[in-house]
């Protein structure tokens, strides 16, 4: 009887296990190397202070976050004075209310006065902020509050009652005028027959007229030029607001058998690129010092940042503070001199 040899024995079972081994690390060795990449980079001593705006904490400047709820743009009134426009939906156990909200803010940027429009969500109410005027196009109001702190509505009346304008009517009409807003109406005079009010200041008073016709593209049709100018925008580079540093964390890769991302609807079958998730930090240059903060961010393998936060940023000339306006996620940062020092 032949007794088996042992040594080919555990040989072959070293090679199957070398095998088996390669076949179950090999596909993730790029994922296994990123891993050990990120553990020996660690985060200077420098930004390891550094918090997120919303908890950032400083001896001088102080941040106050206002959320939009709505796009709505941010506005000069004159060169002391920014409105910030806000809107919000509040509920009780048996009603639900919307809210607009109009914030004057000074040189210093502090809040000088506000104007809150409550109303019932099914009220007809629609309020849209135009050069110095709030109008109120479901009801057919507008408002001067922005020039002279008057919140009681005026009435804009039909210039011709059940009439519809042409675009060539209105183009010849209103040819001289400053202004031209549009909103969407879907019956007029008890027709069922979609239509658009259009709305024109002429000699300070506001007007409306009916027609049939898209005026988004008319040579008379005009965007809100109060509209603040924004120093610095996220698609430039600026002293006055610098990324200093990014921190890549988390190399985004999954393992190969990872078998339930193949079977995930919208993954692209996990073809989709890897990257990294970390953090960005940022100096902000303010008149009397810096302040610095950190926002995530993800970098992608070419190394493209993307942001979650992208700030508009406007800095009034000679005053105190810096509005860091993110249009996207409609959120609002003034950051401002604390109350004792102003």
């Amino acid at each position: 009887m032949k007794i088996p040899n042992k040594k080919a024995k555990y040989k072959k079972l070293a090679i199957w296990t070398i095998a088996f081994a390669v076949i179950i690390l090999l596909p993730d060795t790029s994922m296994y190397w990123q891993r050990f990449k990120l553990r020996t980079e660690t985060l200077p001593e420098l930004y390891k202070g550094y918090t997120e705006l919303d908890s950032l904490l400083d001896d001088y400047y102080e941040v106050v976050r206002i959320n939009g709820g709505f796009i709505e743009p941010v506005l000069q009134t004159n060169d002391s004075t920014i409105i910030i426009i806000t809107g919000n939906s509040l509920e009780t156990e048996t009603e639900a209310f919307i809210e607009n909200s109009w914030y004057k803010i000074n040189l210093k940027g502090q809040l000088t006065d506000s104007l809150k429009l409550k109303f019932r969500q099914n009220e007809n109410h629609h309020f849209d902020t135009f050069n110095d005027y709030i109008l109120d196009t479901d009801q057919n109001t507008y408002n001067t509050w922005l020039i002279n702190n008057n919140s009681n509505g005026i009435p804009i009346k039909n210039i011709a009652d059940n009439k519809r304008f042409a675009q060539k009517e209105v183009d010849n009409l209103l040819d001289k005028e400053k202004y031209l807003a549009v909103s969407f109406t879907d019956t007029i005079s008890g027709e069922a027959k979609n239509a658009h009010k259009l709305f024109f200041l002429k000699n300070k008073t506001w007007h409306y007229l009916i027609t049939d016709s898209l005026f988004y593209h008319s040579s008379t049709y005009n965007q809100n030029d109060k509209e603040v100018k924004y120093t610095v925008t996220p698609y430039d580079s600026s002293t006055l607001f610098q990324r200093t540093f990014v921190h890549k964390e988390h190399w985004k890769e999954s393992s190969f058998w990872n078998i339930s991302q193949y079977l995930t609807w919208g993954t692209g079958n996990g073809s989709s690129g890897n990257g990294w998730d970390g953090t960005s930090y940022f100096q902000i240059t303010m008149p009397k010092k810096n302040i610095y903060f950190k926002q995530f961010v993800t970098v992608d393998e070419d190394g493209t940042l993307r942001e979650r936060f992208n700030y508009f940023i406007y800095k009034p000339i000679g005053g105190d503070y810096l509005l860091l306006n993110d249009i996207e996620n409609r959120r609002n940062y003034l950051i401002r001199p604390k109350s004792k020092f102003n």
